[in-house]
């Protein structure tokens, strides 16, 4: 990742005749936006489009300003209809924001008119996952916000009379520990240490940690589940059905299933299109949550989290694209046992 005064040394001076000369507008009517559709049959969409050829744009775009057509507000150099980096400048010419894409990450760096760092943000992601931080600083460099989100969300103000985390820091300033300070049963993780490149090696998890639709409420607040009969459920060809006596007819089964039994404790299992997919959740015969995990089509997925009779948690499971993330269990106390995350697996699923 490219450092702030990299970028300056890299961009400036700023030069709008050389822009003007290699770029193009980026509401010229040669480009578009569209759907591609690639060599191998896969849409490809939100791209910007040679409206002559229908190819992926690659090149330099230009942005002006709406109250002045001479003024350029900012570009961004494209590859394959999307941008590698996008640069915006004050009214005064003077650099505001840099902000790059590349294989793994995504970030922008701000600064105050004066020149000094305003602001610094990472992004990491894959598909819907999202890692990021971020830090603020006035025009002093004072640092104003310093914050993360991952499997956890805090913020640090160093001028605020409190906060619902404790912070240690490494060396070069970034987050070393952040601990929630009172979880509820409603927190799942409840703290995560960071490596000083900002990267998790230990995450903690709540081993009191009910999720509001599980355990006796569960059956409550989802009234609109069918409950089994075997005389109006069955499997065809693979697929469970349900009898619908409105329209006398058997049909595809989805949503969820109540299984009664109260020896062994209640089952409530989901479905879609007559295969199982969704929450699959498990009960003690006195009404807690024993078991719940997440599967798709192809596969669980997710969370599988096992708990003791007493409420406490036996065990927790993260998946990321079915490997394991993070694997916690605890004694019948809340007494933590064991404590392993694949830090080479989250880094894979934060990259692009």
């Amino acid at each position: 990742m490219l450092k702030p005064e990299e970028v300056r040394e890299l961009l400036l001076p700023f030069d709008p005749d050389y822009l003007i000369q290699h770029g193009i507008a980026d509401d010229s009517d040669a480009l578009e936006e569209g759907f591609y559709t690639d060599e191998n049959g896969i849409y490809h969409y939100q791209r910007l489009m040679d409206a002559e050829t229908g190819m992926p744009f690659n090149g330099l775009v230009i942005r002006f300003s709406e109250d002045d057509s001479d003024q350029i507000e900012g570009y961004a150099q494209m590859k394959e209809g999307y941008p590698l980096d996008d640069i915006e400048f004050y009214e005064s010419g003077a650099l505001y924001s840099y902000e790059r894409w590349d294989d793994t990450e995504r970030y922008m760096y701000t600064w105050h008119e004066s020149g000094a760092l305003k602001s610094v943000c990472v992004w990491h992601r894959r598909d819907k996952r999202e890692y990021t931080r971020g830090k603020l600083y006035d025009e002093t460099g004072r640092l104003i916000r310093q914050s993360v989100s991952c499997e956890i969300e805090a913020t640090y103000e160093p001028d605020a009379a409190d906060s619902p985390f404790d912070f240690t820091f490494h060396a070069n300033g970034e987050f070393r520990k952040i601990t929630l300070k009172a979880p509820t049963a409603d927190d799942f993780y409840t703290g995560i240490e960071l490596d000083p490149d900002g990267y998790p090696v230990r995450i903690s998890v709540n081993p009191h940690y009910t999720e509001e639709s599980l355990g006796v409420a569960r059956e409550s607040t989802h009234h609109w589940h069918k409950t089994y009969d075997p005389k109006t459920f069955r499997v065809q060809d693979g697929l469970y059905e349900y009898y619908n006596p409105r329209i006398q007819s058997w049909c595809i089964l989805s949503g969820d299933v109540l299984y009664r039994d109260g020896k062994k404790g209640d089952r409530i299992l989901s479905y879609y299109n007559g295969r199982q997919c969704g929450g699959q959740d498990f009960y003690y015969p006195h009404g807690l949550i024993k078991e719940t995990f997440c599967i798709d089509s192809r596969g669980e997925y997710r969370r599988h989290i096992h708990w003791y009779p007493n409420g406490i948690m036996r065990e927790a499971i993260v998946y990321s694209h079915y490997d394991v993330l993070l694997r916690v269990t605890f004694d019948d106390k809340g007494k933590q046992r064991t404590n392993q995350l694949n830090a080479a697996v989250f880094k894979k699923a934060y990259k692009k």
